[in-house]
């Protein structure tokens, strides 16, 4: 096949959740197919990157932007009736470079990752299958629900305006992928027949289970710190579970690491064991000294790869059942899971009292990543999906 993949972030480095989806399926994808790469940036650092991309696909067109001319776009769709988190990104310039891209050779289809592409991937008349990975509709909800006006009306109003965007958006595409069965539930039974659950495999050879350097008394967080449900996750553990952790364990540590903190959360460290170790290159180094790895969720979407990858390296986890029901993991399937603080300190107690529970654990975990996600995992189907919705039969169907 020939592909045309459009995204709202550059993929790569796969050091970010949706970074990760992105890089998995384009390095499964482009050993298979002729692929074409249009991405947005909004990270000049990205671009210091784009050789290893190009060393993948065939082309690859980047569309730079800044927070200011974001800032503007969302400003007018406020007042224009647009979902606000699709406006942010240079839709247009996204449509452009990726019309440049099909005049030269028109592809098969276009693979569109994330709402918030849609509108460039439908403007080509090229047939598409988009990958909504999450209900992002869901976690402005989420997010209105945790606020005070004049955010909670602001979210409110893009919860309910993206929503309706989604389903239009699945009614026209050839088909639609979500990360999770969890996912797809939060759609209209109507839609379900043109939903795909695709979830992120996992190489496992990229983890390893080797526990001979853990520090027998560190718990970690790893995630981006400028992502308000990584930020809430943190400042919840830090604030309400460690003070009861270091009652019980005075000498343990809680770990954070992962780029972008705010100064209102890095004020909170040195404070009951909590400390903030920035953005480091290669995770599993941390991975190794890590006894226990937490996702205190109080809200979330998807599938979190900082669970997936914690298993993988058979590290324990403790979680909210929120932070896992992408997964369907249950209670002792390498996670112990709990709502409340107390209940959460309860769990990191426990791990780090007892080494052979870590173990029991995080050999748990392990296996169920294995089983579940383990390389290639999904992507023979996402292959399948997309030669049946790209096929010939398929494509006066698809574009309208």
């Amino acid at each position: 096949m020939d592909l045309l993949f459009v995204c709202h972030r550059f993929p790569y480095p796969p050091d970010k959740g949706d970074k990760i989806r992105s890089w998995r399926f384009l390095d499964y994808l482009a050993a298979r197919h002729r692929v074409r790469v249009v991405a947005a940036a909004d990270d000049p650092a990205d671009l210091a990157h784009v050789g290893a991309l190009q060393s993948r696909v065939e082309a690859v067109r980047i569309v730079p932007f800044g927070r200011a001319a974001a800032a503007r776009r969302a400003a007018y769709a406020l007042a224009t009736g647009r979902p606000l988190s699709v406006a942010w990104f240079p839709v247009g310039g996204l449509r452009a470079a990726a019309r440049r891209l099909v005049r030269a050779r028109r592809p098969d289809g276009v693979l569109a990752y994330s709402a918030q592409v849609a509108p460039a991937a439908f403007a080509l008349g090229v047939p598409v299958v988009l990958d909504l990975v999450d209900r992002d509709s869901a976690k402005w909800a989420q997010y209105g629900a945790w606020l005070s006006p004049p955010r909670r009306w602001i979210y409110a109003l893009e919860a309910r305006r993206l929503a309706r965007a989604e389903e239009r958006w699945i009614e026209r595409a050839a088909a639609t992928l979500v990360i999770s069965a969890h996912e797809k539930s939060l759609f209209p039974d109507r839609l379900a027949p043109r939903l795909n659950v695709v979830r992120n495999p996992v190489r496992l050879e990229s983890f390893s289970t080797d526990r001979s350097q853990e520090q027998p008394h560190t718990i970690l967080f790893a995630g981006a710190l400028d992502y308000w449900p990584n930020r809430d996750a943190v400042s919840f553990y830090a604030r309400e579970v460690m003070p009861r952790v270091r009652a019980a364990v005075p000498d343990a540590e809680f770990h954070v690491v992962g780029p972008r903190a705010p100064a209102a959360l890095t004020a909170l460290a040195g404070r009951h064991g909590v400390r903030f170790l920035g953005y480091v290159a290669d995770i599993r180094a941390v991975y190794a000294r890590a006894a226990v790895s937490v996702a205190p969720f109080r809200f979330t979407q998807g599938a979190l790869n900082k669970v997936i990858e914690a298993m993988a390296s058979a590290i324990p986890v403790v979680a909210t059942p929120r932070a896992v029901r992408g997964l369907e993991v249950a209670h002792g399937e390498g996670a112990w899971l709990g709502e409340t603080a107390t209940e959460l300190a309860a769990h990191t107690i426990a791990l780090l009292g007892d080494p052979a529970a870590r173990r029991r654990l995080g050999t748990a975990g392990r296996r169920f990543v294995a089983a579940t996600l383990g390389w290639p995992g999904d992507l023979p189907r996402l292959d399948a999906l997309l030669e049946a919705a790209f096929a010939p039969a398929s494509i006066n169907a698809a574009v309208r």
